[in-house]
């Protein structure tokens, strides 16, 4: 593996890929990898695109060829696969590419009232103590949140009520669509009053490495 030239011997996963998680696998001393007690050679990316989204959906595999098909690459992460086909390859990563421009979310302090999305969604005023308050009650920061959720079609501008300084795209967009309740419970201290949508072509997914790539 050391000579092959399409190793990517610098390319940090967790650094390139938006949400990526990976399973716990283990690193042999000979460079090859142990997973579910087989052994297998390569640690490989691919890479897909949904014509209606904006990331590319990335896979991670461990497997013993550098020249899956389509079909291989598609069926990695079933568990129900006979011994012949674990053996080609298996799921072990997956996330999707990061964007240029990322999530960001700031303090709209800096920020000209121009530039915030007008409140669409409710109402609120400005305190003389620099709090806000919308439906009777009060928050300490007003955020704004900008990014693309997961895998979707568009990003958006959300502007935030909360006494959450550190609430986050991701979490607040999982939030309003999901049914845990340790999730829909950061809903409960801030107020969305304002969302404006941005279009596809206003983001550039960060490239990344062609499908097959040796990821060491």
């Amino acid at each position: 593996m050391e000579n092959d030239s399409k190793v990517l011997e610098d390319f940090s996963l967790k650094d390139m890929l938006h949400e990526y998680s990976e399973a716990e696998y283990a690193v042999n001393e000979d460079g090859t990898y142990t997973y579910d007690g087989i052994v297998y050679q390569y640690k490989l990316l691919y890479k897909s695109k949904d014509p209606a989204q904006i990331r590319e959906f990335v896979t991670v595999l461990l497997s013993n060829s550098k020249d899956l098909t389509d079909d291989e690459v598609s069926n990695a992460g079933y568990m129900n696969r006979g011994e012949e086909e674990r053996l080609k390859c298996v799921l072990i990563g997956s996330g999707c590419s990061k964007l240029s421009p990322e999530n960001t979310e700031e303090d709209t302090s800096g920020v000209s009232e121009d530039l915030l999305p007008e409140p669409n969604w409710r109402t609120y005023s400005r305190n003389a103590d620099g709090t806000y308050t919308c439906q009777g009650s009060v928050y300490r920061y007003r955020l704004l949140l900008t990014g693309v959720y997961r895998n979707g079609a568009v990003g958006s501008h959300k502007l935030i009520l909360t006494n959450n300084k550190n609430l986050t795209y991701d979490a607040i967009t999982e939030a309003m669509f999901s049914s845990r309740m340790e999730e829909t419970r950061q809903l409960s201290g801030c107020v969305t009053v304002g969302e404006e949508f941005i279009p596809a072509e206003n983001y550039t997914s960060i490239p990344l490495p062609e499908n097959g790539t040796v990821i060491k």
